[in-house]
Parts: C-alpha cells; sequence; structure tokens
C-alpha cells in the first residue's frame, strides 16, 4: 500500500517547492530584464555637463483599494554638450531608482544647481543620457530575492522526491536502474 501524498513527510517541501518555482521563476525573467535594461552599456561616451535644477518630486499614485500613495523622485535636470549641440537631460539613473522621499533627496543632494557633472550618453542617440551609470540597489535586490526564491523552490522540490522516493521504497539502486522502479512500484501495489 502507498502512502497518501496528503499524509507525506515531504509534503511541506512540495508545497513551498512549488509555491517559490512558481513565483521565482516568473518573476526571475523579469528582474533580470529589468537589470538589464538599468546597465549603461559599455558604448556609452561621456561628457560633462551642468545641473541646472535640483530638487525632488512627488508624485501620487493610485493603490486601488488601499487609496492612494506618494511617490518620490529626484527632479534634476542639466545640459550638456555633444558635437556642438546643446541638449538637456532629467535622468539621473537608467533604472527607477529611489523611491523615498529621503533617498531621492539625498539622490537630488548629489548634483547641486551649477555643479559640473559627468554626463553619460548614448552615441547613436546623444538626447539618451544619465548622470549615474550605477545600477540601483532595488534593483539589485529585486534580481537577487527572485533568483534566490527559485533556487530555494527548485531545492524543496529535490528535497521533496528524496522524501517520497524514500516513503515510496524507491532506493538509490532504483535512480541508477531506471527498470528498477517498475519493478518496485508492482510491488508496492501488491503490498
Amino acid at each position: 500500500m502507498t502512502l497518501p501524498l496528503s499524509q507525506s513527510a515531504g509534503r511541506p517541501w512540495l508545497v513551498v517547492g512549488s509555491a517559490l518555482t512558481i513565483v521565482g521563476g516568473a518573476l526571475f525573467p523579469v528582474a533580470l530584464l529589468d537589470y538589464t535594461n538599468a546597465r549603461v552599456p559599455a558604448g556609452w561616451s561621456r561628457t560633462t555637463g551642468v545641473v541646472e535644477h535640483s530638487g525632488v518630486s512627488a508624485a501620487t499614485v493610485a493603490s486601488g483599494r488601499l487609496g492612494s500613495s506618494l511617490s518620490y523622485s529626484p527632479d534634476v535636470r542639466y545640459r550638456y554638450a555633444v558635437a556642438g549641440q546643446q541638449l538637456s537631460g532629467t535622468r539621473v539613473y537608467r533604472d527607477t531608482g529611489t523611491v523615498t522621499g529621503m533617498s531621492a533627496q539625498q539622490t537630488a543632494g548629489k548634483y547641486p544647481v551649477g555643479s559640473t557633472v559627468a554626463v553619460y550618453f548614448d552615441p547613436a542617440s546623444p538626447d539618451q543620457a544619465v548622470l549615474d551609470p550605477a545600477v540601483q540597489a532595488t534593483t539589485w535586490q529585486a534580481l537577487a530575492a527572485t533568483g534566490l526564491a527559485l533556487l530555494i523552490g527548485i531545492a524543496g522540490l529535490l528535497r521533496f522526491r528524496v522524501l517520497r522516493r524514500a516513503e515510496l521504497g524507491i532506493g538509490a539502486a532504483a535512480l541508477l536502474n531506471p527498470h528498477a522502479n517498475r519493478k518496485t512500484r508492482r510491488r508496492n501495489r501488491r503490498a
């Protein structure tokens, strides 16, 4: 007689492993894409610019049933020149960057009005520019968290498999000899 899955010692591993694998598997590619888009490509050039405005902007974001909340971002405007053409930019990072009021203020504080700054721009499209080529911590954290969830989920499923095989009497020799699995299953059905 085989042990029902509902009574299996490996059932918690199956539930948690499945959930983490599904969540991690669905969100890891999104986080990886965000990370890829956040990186300043190696082919971008660097020039100097001047900060014309530096502050923090707040926007009200609707949160469905929870009402609304405020979203903060650094509001930095700068001008720079590429091949004699005067350009202006507002992006500090390629990714979304900071989200709290304090971190937005800290970012804006790095760029006081009138200061000379390094501006990284796309040579093929010089109007695409940023001040900081670094990937933000929130992007790294999302990539790490989703990757870790996926790995823990897979480990949980593997642990379930080992426990379930032991409960069903499928030993290590059966793993090496697939024909032994059939014989063991037949014996367990007869019992």
